[in-house]
């Protein structure tokens, strides 16, 4: 593994431990963590909107989530281009690609319940995510990022979605151009179109506090990026390119002094999310979906 500050040897990076493996209805395609006071709930949705919805308490203890229930978000589409996924305090969201629009977004209950019409998007966006108030969103034209505050209710839905608050843009000449992004409490990481290079801001001042190039190789691009609750350490997801039907993903943890200090070598995985108490839950197609939490 190599990065600007001359990281040591892949081999010598140590592993990331299983602490369970739990079963879900469909594939774990798209997966989002929802804490609450004592617990966490986790949703797991398929390329088809079904949602399993689990609860754990602590990845420590071993114990595997327990089973809520399932149900279907569109139970007369078999196939759906979700862009994002999202679970906030009152809202499951999903951004689909519509290949003669822009995009929509659907806005459900937690439940499951459609809350109201889809939204059809005025431009293309990578990606959305949210933090604990605000949507974030990375416009594909003008390569900015911005956000919305998060509705509350129905009857704000319009009014915060015609809301837009710029925090960053970057122009088409700039050597960076951001495709994908992770937040936590306190900063904003964006992955560039290089798939090498990785700016995190302060998400109070807009202050760029991080700037790093990362590569593993030509055989493997950086292909998505988490950041940690509570600090700036990082985990990237390296894909490696072969001819072989499996995928193999390589996910490596950066502390904040840019050191790998953990990695996870997996196959066919699919959704990723990292949980309050730095756990890494993983989607994986196992000939069923299943779903395993790492530290």
């Amino acid at each position: 593994m190599v990065n600007t500050t001359g990281d040591r040897d892949l081999q010598s990076i140590p592993r990331k431990l299983p602490r369970w493996t739990v079963g879900v209805k469909s594939l774990p395609d798209h997966i989002c963590i929802y804490s609450l006071d004592r617990s966490t709930l986790i949703f797991s949705c398929s390329s088809s909107g079904v949602i399993s919805l689990l609860t754990y308490v602590s990845p420590v203890t071993y114990d595997s989530p327990r089973y809520i229930r399932s149900f279907h978000l569109f139970p007369q589409q078999t196939h759906l281009a979700i862009q994002s996924f999202l679970v906030f305090n009152h809202f499951i969201f999903l951004h689909l690609q519509d290949k003669h629009q822009n995009g929509l977004i659907y806005l459900f209950s937690h439940a499951g319940a459609l809350e109201c019409a889809p939204i059809e998007l005025s431009h293309p966006v990578h990606q959305y995510l949210a933090d604990e108030n605000r949507l974030w969103a990375i416009n594909s034209v003008t390569h900015s990022v911005y956000y919305h505050a998060q509705p509350t209710s129905t009857h704000e839905i319009d009014s915060v979605f015609s809301n837009i608050e710029e925090f960053i843009s970057f122009s088409r000449q700039s050597n960076f151009l951001p495709i994908r992004m992770s937040i936590n409490q306190q900063s904003l990481a964006l992955l560039g179109q290089d798939r090498q290079q990785v700016f995190i801001y302060n998400k109070q001042t807009r202050e760029r506090i991080f700037t790093s190039h990362f590569s593993a190789g030509d055989r493997m691009n950086v292909c998505d990026i988490g950041l940690f609750p509570r600090e700036n350490s990082l985990l990237l997801k390296f894909n490696l390119l072969s001819h072989s039907t499996a995928k193999r993903s390589l996910f490596i943890h950066f502390d904040t002094k840019n050191q790998s200090v953990g990695k996870i070598e997996e196959q066919n995985c699919l959704g990723v999310a990292i949980g309050p108490n730095k756990e890494i839950l993983m989607g994986f197609n196992l000939r069923a979906g299943i779903i395993r939490c790492c530290m």
